[in-house]
């Protein structure tokens, strides 16, 4: 647990300063989620695999998801949705609100010094572009 939040969300705004973008990793993993996401300012949140996979079958689990990324939408923070492994989970993802996606149905993750952080951990542009397509994909025609 983070003792010093003043001084870390300190740091984390001088980073911000610096062009960095900040991202609140694994939340719903812990106990401390929403204590950090009130205390640290971030441009990202990163839901944990399992809070998010529980969403999907649990309407309860889907009601908080939802309200996560309603509040961060509000707030101007995206949102990650990880391990997506089907279309139907973006889908579901989408639909609850979350604004980005991360698993192997985008695509696995890219070792490429000049990606942008995203790409590097597999992250795909907004789920609700109609051209974000899975890593290797080809379609034919137009």
């Amino acid at each position: 647990m983070i003792t010093r939040v003043d001084e870390v969300n300190g740091r984390l705004q001088a980073l911000r300063a610096a062009g960095f973008k900040v991202c609140l990793d694994d939340f719903g993993a812990g106990a401390n989620s929403f204590h950090y996401l009130r205390s640290f300012e971030v441009d990202y949140v990163k839901i944990d695999g399992a809070f998010g996979s529980a969403a999907s079958g649990n309407p309860r689990d889907a009601r908080l998801l939802r309200s996560i990324a309603e509040f961060c939408r509000e707030t101007g923070i995206a949102t990650i949705g990880e391990k997506i492994e089907s279309e139907a989970q973006a889908v579901e993802f989408e639909r609850l609100g979350l604004t980005h996606g991360q698993g192997y149905h985008f695509g696995k993750p890219l070792a490429h010094p000049q990606a942008t952080p995203l790409e590097q951990a597999g992250a795909a542009q907004l789920l609700a572009r109609p051209n974000v397509k899975r890593r290797g994909v080809v379609t034919s025609g137009g």
